[in-house]
């Protein structure tokens, strides 16, 4: 038996939240012997959707922008009139979605994290780890908090400083995150817009995934 894990004293998972910034190593021992998520999934999901909610005007601008191109063509085998009709439709049902999206925020949590929980707890009895659903779930879950929480609010505080009408494409909030596109300021429009969507974040929370995977699934 591995003694290391006997020696591991649990704490609470609103400290592994904590610990997930600023001691990640410390947080994936712990949860390895007691998977605990539920702090994890109230802090994911709070901020996630304080994120959404302070870039909302940013989205709703964008989607204006946007939306009344996109669905003209769309709509263009139909008469003037009704075609104007159907586009204004379609951005009203745009403003709702754009408006109640934060509320998908922990049900995505949930699915996104139970998949990839999944993922993980097959790559485990491929390599003969020791890995558990329990473990990885709980690890997935924590890592989200980075993934997901501090993405989504760094883009809405971005948002708010930029103002809504410096985006108008709904991938637009996305992609104002700092990312690799700063290291390529001559690229082209369709590049730095491919580029600009591996952000910081992003890489930060694939770091954090894979080294819970290691530390959940050691091999026998």
């Amino acid at each position: 038996m591995n003694t290391s894990e006997t020696t591991v004293e649990p704490r609470s998972g609103l400290l592994n939240v904590v610990d997930i910034v600023v001691a990640p190593q410390a947080a994936f021992a712990r949860l390895r012997v007691v998977p605990t998520w539920g702090w994890a999934f109230l802090a994911a999901s709070l901020l996630g959707i304080a994120g959404t909610l302070l870039a909302a005007p940013a989205n709703l601008h964008a989607w204006e922008q946007y939306a009344p191109a996109i669905y003209a063509q769309v709509f263009q085998n139909l008469d003037p009139a009704q075609r104007e009709t159907a586009i204004q439709r379609a951005v009203q049902y745009g403003h709702v979605i754009q408006q109640l999206g934060w509320i998908a925020i922990p049900i995505v949590l949930l699915v996104a994290t139970l998949i990839q929980a999944l993922i993980l707890l097959v790559a485990n009895a491929i390599g003969r780890g020791d890995g558990t659903f329990a473990r990885f779930y709980a690890l997935v879950m924590t890592c989200a908090v980075v993934g997901s929480g501090v993405g989504l609010l760094l883009a809405g505080l971005i948002a708010v400083i930029r103002g809504p009408a410096a985006y108008d494409t709904p991938t637009a909030v996305q992609a104002a995150v700092p990312g690799l596109a700063l290291l390529a300021p001559g690229a082209g429009p369709k590049l730095l817009a491919n580029v600009s969507r591996v952000v910081a974040w992003v890489t930060s929370a694939f770091i954090l995934l894979a080294t819970a995977a290691v530390v959940a699934a050691s091999t026998r």
